[in-house]
């Protein structure tokens, strides 16, 4: 009886610890759509620190990362921060627009910003 007792005990302890974060092994990324000419070049600004973040290939002709998971480590997890993107075309920068991102424990999720850019 008594082992029992510490038994239930035991895991009424471990059941009330925080549970452990299990993350999907999904990959996120958040996009934009350029209506206008191809861009050259497109980078994106962290506003809360103003570093560049990886610069990233062309995700198609016309799509563009702003941001993805990848940046996870450099955000920080359960953040909410904004950030900027830039589209050059020729060295002069031609489109930009601002978008909030948040993250929890696992990934990125865009709260606002365009998902379609007209780039002159």
């Amino acid at each position: 009886m008594k082992s029992l007792l510490i038994v239930l005990i035991a895991g009424v302890l471990i059941a009330s610890c925080e549970p452990s974060v299990v993350c999907t092994q999904e990959f996120r990324a958040v996009t934009v759509f350029n209506a206008g000419l191809p861009l050259t070049k497109t980078y994106t600004l962290d506003n809360t620190n103003g570093d560049t973040l990886a610069k990233y290939d062309i995700w198609t002709a016309e799509t563009y990362v702003v941001v993805s998971d990848l940046e996870m480590n450099r955000i920080g997890t359960n953040q909410t921060r904004q950030f900027t993107f830039f589209g050059e075309r020729n060295g002069n920068i031609v489109c930009q627009e601002v978008y909030t991102i948040s993250t929890d424990m696992c990934h990125i999720t865009k709260v606002s910003g365009a998902d379609t850019l007209l780039c002159p």
